[in-house]
């Protein structure tokens, strides 16, 4: 997140720090106010995102507002791995266009700000219990503060590789262990455990296991965890998994379902044709479905999304969309996915991945 909507500055007065999160409740409330003059409806509003977008989801969730504007929600992918502490990080910007104060550093034009912050890998994470944001939404969701309104919650099949392209890591043995010291797995039981793991699956090559490993302790693993514990406390939960692969949309070698590649698919902005491929029957049909899966969750969220919410069909739950040539719903059990999740639960405690 950028420090333009979280500053982490200590001149913002507590509970206005978070602008971004803020910014999103204003924008719910003009629908509110104005929707029905474009022919909707302001008892019908499902707020989605993606990743960061994922999380801003789930603290409008933890923290909602009152009265509630929207009555569906969906989180695809959703985190923000958000490494550093952004107060430091605001007196490093500071420092870097010698200010003092924010007044000083509101005249730096922001494509400069965005030009040093960036390339420096400076992170800005949302300022917790400000009305906004909580570090772990487990609270609000045992006291009732939790939003209860149906939920579905996704992951891709292949989330890593779109990180591990644009950190341009190609050998897999490099990206593995990069993964396991990026996350503190020092432990070589506990290495040797995740390995063994996915091994037990048919999955050796050391290029797939750093895919798995960064795809299910930060996204399929901590969704997972989540959705059980919204389903425990009796909101209609629902689970799906992205997992096609489209030669149009495949923006780098071997990209598997990579993180975002749903997006194309959810609002039908595919390319027809691209230098990496055409569009496929598949695809367009995939597309279809997707958008009218989402589109009637926001009409009638009661209904469900088309297969059985999380808790509810002994852990055959889980809507695989795409899989293996379909351009629709598979429904699949919860472990084909979450297999390996056990091993990663106390890691992703260790990071606050799960809950925050």
């Amino acid at each position: 997140m950028l420090l333009f909507g979280f500053s982490n500055s200590p001149e913002i007065p507590f509970g206005s720090q978070n602008a971004g999160f803020l910014d999103q409740r204003f924008a719910l409330q003009w629908v509110q106010d104005n929707i029905a003059q474009f022919g909707g409806d302001p008892s019908r509003v499902m707020i989605f995102g993606e990743s960061a977008g994922g999380e801003s989801v789930k603290q409008l969730l933890a923290n909602p507002p009152s009265p509630l504007p929207f009555s569906s929600a969906i989180l695809e992918s959703q985190n923000a791995v958000l490494p550093g502490n952004g107060l430091v990080n605001y007196k490093q910007v500071l420092l870097h266009f010698g200010c003092t104060d924010i007044a000083c550093l509101r005249k730096v034009p922001a494509v400069d700000i965005k030009a040093y912050i960036e390339p420096n890998s400076l992170a800005f994470p949302p300022v917790n219990n400000d009305g906004t944001s909580v570090p772990d939404v487990r609270l609000s969701i045992s006291t009732g503060k939790f939003a209860n309104v149906p939920t579905m919650l996704g992951t891709n099949l292949n989330e890593a590789r779109a990180f591990l392209a644009v950190a341009g890591v190609t050998d897999g043995k490099t990206a593995l262990d990069n993964f396991f010291d990026q996350y503190n797995i020092t432990s070589q039981v506990v290495r040797d455990s995740i390995i063994a793991a996915y091994a037990a699956q048919g999955i050796t090559d050391f290029y797939e296991l750093s895919d798995r490993l960064g795809t299910d302790l930060v996204f399929t693993c901590t969704t997972a965890r989540l959705a059980n514990y919204l389903a425990i406390s009796g909101r209609p939960t629902y689970r799906y998994q992205f997992t096609p692969v489209f030669p149009s949309v495949g923006i780098f070698p071997d990209p598997g379902a990579y993180h975002t590649a749903e997006i194309p698919e959810v609002f039908g902005t595919y390319p027809l044709s691209s230098q990496f491929g055409t569009a496929t029957q598949q695809q367009i049909e995939l597309s279809a479905f997707m958008q009218k899966t989402w589109a009637n969750f926001a009409k009638n969220p009661a209904g469900g999304v088309g297969w059985p919410k999380v808790g509810s069909a002994l852990g055959k739950e889980l809507g695989v969309l795409g899989k293996d040539g379909s351009s629709g719903v598979t429904i699949r059990p919860l472990l084909e996915a979450d297999y390996a999740c056990p091993l990663y639960a106390a890691v992703e405690d260790l990071l606050g991945l799960s809950f925050k």
